[in-house]
């Protein structure tokens, strides 16, 4: 028997986006206080910037979770 692929779930791409954007504004963030705490201040500006992931991982996640949730509602209402 072969699968057709029908069966299968979808993968979560924002999901997987949201937490890899989220984990690149961590990173940026703990490397800001670092290279903060060691007086090297010319990277600060620019893992600043990388450090809006944090929020934007977060706003992605919210929707993801709102979306599937509500698809999973809509799914059960048919049953």
């Amino acid at each position: 028997m072969t699968n057709t692929g029908s069966s299968r779930r979808k993968r979560p791409n924002l999901l997987i986006a949201a937490t890899i954007l989220f984990a690149i504004g961590i990173v940026a963030i703990a490397g800001a206080f670092t290279f903060s705490a060691v007086g090297y201040s010319a990277a600060i500006p620019v893992l600043l910037w990388l450090a809006l992931g944090t929020p934007l991982g977060l706003l992605l996640a919210i929707v993801y979770a709102l979306r599937s949730g509500r698809r999973a509602q809509t799914a059960n209402k048919g049953t």
